[in-house]
């Protein structure tokens, strides 16, 4: 079964997440980015989906040091946010050549996202 690992500030959010893709991925959450990275070494989820503004490691921050680890290169991500431009996210995906990235922003298309998450980690 695909892994996806969900990061937000907003327990209500991951919360909300969790629960639309538990019955058929393994899921597992956090809270902050610090706590992604441990987890991600620990679990090496096949997709992040990550908030752009959180406490003590942001999204970017956090997509940007996961990208560089050992066994990440099949990972891919997901980049939500309600603060961003298109142009700092298209911008920003550019810095990481060879990583597909996908962006939404927030209030993020529930179905839009399920599709994301299906071609991502299938296609």
């Amino acid at each position: 079964m695909k892994r996806i690992l969900i990061v937000d500030d907003e327990k209500e959010i991951c919360d909300v997440l969790v629960e639309l893709f538990s019955p058929d991925y393994e899921t597992a959450a956090a809270y902050n980015g610090i706590e992604a990275l441990k987890l991600v070494t620990a679990q090496l989820p096949d997709l992040v989906v990550a908030d752009f503004k959180m406490p003590l490691l942001d999204g970017i921050s956090l997509i940007e040091r996961i990208v560089r680890l050992p066994d990440s290169e099949d990972m891919k991500f997901i980049l939500i946010s309600g603060f961003l431009e298109n142009a700092i996210l298209k911008e920003w995906k550019n810095s990481i050549p060879g990583r597909d990235v996908r962006c939404f922003q927030k209030p993020v298309d529930m179905a839009k996202m399920e599709e994301a998450v299906k071609k991502l980690l299938y296609d």
